[in-house]
């Protein structure tokens, strides 16, 4: 054996077995799980032996939806988050210009402000990001990334505005075709594709560059308990390749920190038939790394009203959100996808645009063919009829319970009490027997598995409110809330048999935590930590 935890208290996720005291690996794969004195017998002189001490281990922590890729390529921007109006957002930005020396005409990104925390209670504005620099373009991202804005500088390089100020209305820099506006250039306010194709039109890092990005990042995930995720990385049909290669040749070097599963996200301006007639070469990157579903953009963020709602939001009756593509444009998408046996993951936060999602995996699923595993990412906006066809067709739910810290706080002003009651119903979908799976949508919000286990069973914001949770109906056990981090994620990625369990012939992925989070107050759950991480059967974390 070349490793042995024992002495532990081990949540297999396995129903034939669900707890013991010890597990053995032998190649980067579970050989025995059972007793410490059973398992302990199969040790030899080589074997690596760890004591648990009475710790409790779990399957390592998958994340089912995020972008691991932006995460790592952000930490590198000025961080907004907390900022509390937009003279702090002024300022933070222009201390992140002097602490790094950023050059005049030099790039100046910020990210994660917030405007239902702001003040001013609004986006900040082309004229608010003047404030900070005339001589640094400079763009602040909403934490949603489905908002950004820019200033005059910023339109100017991107070829909106001349140096005097007139405006040619070319953008010639910005890729994809987005529709944009005199109003998006007045204001410098940018949502949905606009603000994609405005983030796309800042310089995309090499395939060595991502490399250096991922391999960073896997230490940070490493450091969470996370073994797996299912990441989001693709932005245009330029850059796909690129991400590809510096998996694939971190994988094969034996570099790469973490299992990938791709989540493709369908770039805008790539037809279908191209994105799914295209092939990459994953030899050598087996069990690292594979491609995933097709991800598709149905709609926009509850936060920025650009989420697509059946009715006109509540607190702005004038809208009803951004529906990304028309009802036949989302059937030909999910059905060619289908046609082709690609399964399909499809964002869709407002009940509009799950409605328009399940109708188009209907139609798909009437074409019959393969054993399809679609699914909805996000799923937060739902109502009764809803959550029934999540049952009916079989649709998996990739869902963020820790959302809720910011969400439970305006989801009733947005939508309504009634419609609230049914949203975010995550243990009515597990109820169901729907397959419910975890993620956290990093970098909308941090990596954290533990903060996303407190949301789901407690459902209270990281400060603890309310002090009964927001709709205690759906609070999960920890026993759900962990299986839905692990062989639910599995699952989606159709690796159900090889991972997200600590069972015989399954891969050696594990996380050990300070507290036992099965036992404790939940209230506490958000304050435990990872103390090791074992991937392939090798500790590459330890605390």
């Amino acid at each position: 054996m070349d490793l042995i935890l024992y002495n532990g208290k081990i949540r297999t996720m396995d129903r034939m077995k669900p707890e013991a005291s010890a597990v053995a690996v032998k190649g980067g794969v579970i050989a025995a799980v059972g007793a410490s004195k059973d398992v302990l017998s199969l040790k030899t002189p080589e074997t690596m032996l760890a004591d648990m001490g009475g710790a409790r281990v779990v399957p390592g922590f998958n994340d089912s939806h995020l972008h691991i890729l932006n995460y790592a390529i952000m930490s590198d921007q000025c961080d907004l988050t907390g900022s509390a109006s937009i003279s702090e957002i002024e300022a933070r930005m222009r201390r992140h210009i002097e602490a790094k020396r950023i050059p005049k005409n030099g790039w100046v990104v910020g990210k994660h402000w917030d405007q239902e925390i702001l003040a001013e209670r609004r986006f900040p504005t082309r004229d608010d990001l003047d404030a900070i620099s005339s001589e640094h373009p400079v763009i602040c991202i909403r934490i949603c990334f489905h908002i950004a804005c820019a200033n005059t500088k910023a339109l100017e390089m991107l070829g909106f505005l001349g140096g005097g100020g007139e405006n040619p209305g070319n953008g010639a820099n910005l890729q994809g075709g987005a529709a944009i506006g005199s109003e998006e250039i007045s204001t410098g306010i940018f949502k949905e594709s606009a603000a994609e194709s405005l983030l796309e039109a800042l310089a995309q890092p090499s395939a060595v560059e991502i490399g250096k990005y991922l391999a960073v990042a896997g230490h940070e995930l490493a450091q969470n308990g996370i073994t797996s995720v299912q990441s989001d990385d693709f932005s245009d049909a330029k850059n796909y390749g690129d991400v590809n290669s510096a998996y694939v040749e971190l994988a094969r070097n034996g570099r790469l920190l973490f299992r990938a599963c791709q989540q493709r996200r369908l770039p805008k301006g790539c037809g279908i038939d191209d994105f799914l007639n295209n092939r990459c070469d994953l030899s050598g990157a087996e069990g690292f790394y594979k491609l995933g579903p097709v991800k598709l953009m149905a709609d926009g963020s509850l936060g920025a009203r650009t989420a697509y709602l059946s009715k006109p939001y509540n607190d702005d009756p004038s809208t009803k959100g951004v529906a990304i593509y028309s009802q036949e444009e989302l059937d030909h998408l999910v059905c060619r996808s289908h046609e082709a046996g690609q399964d399909v993951a499809v964002h869709c936060i407002g009940d509009g645009a799950a409605y328009m999602a399940m109708g188009s995996i209907r139609k798909a699923r009437e074409m019959k063919g393969f054993d399809a595993r679609h699914g909805i990412v996000h799923c937060q906006i739902t109502d009764a009829p809803l959550l029934e066809m999540f049952g009916e067709l079989g649709v998996m739910a990739y869902v963020q319970p820790i959302f809720l810290n910011v969400d439970l706080h305006v989801v009733e002003s947005r939508v309504g009490h009634a419609l609230a009651s049914t949203s975010y119903n995550f243990k009515t979908m597990a109820d169901m027997g729907v397959n419910v799976s975890f993620g956290t949508d990093c970098p909308v919000e941090g990596l954290s598995p533990l903060n996303n286990i407190y949301s789901a069973v407690t459902r209270k914001d990281l400060c603890g409110n309310p002090p009964g949770g927001f709709c205690p109906s759906q609070r999960m056990t920890v026993g759900e809330a962990v299986y839905a981090y692990t062989a639910g994620s599995a699952y989606c990625s159709r690796e159900e048999r090889v991972k997200g369990m600590i069972s015989e012939g399954y891969m050696a992925d594990m996380a050990v935590l300070s507290e036992d989070i099965f036992e404790m107050d939940p209230d506490g759950i958000k304050d435990a930590k990872v103390n090791m991480t074992v991937l392939n059967g090798k500790i590459v974390w330890q605390r």
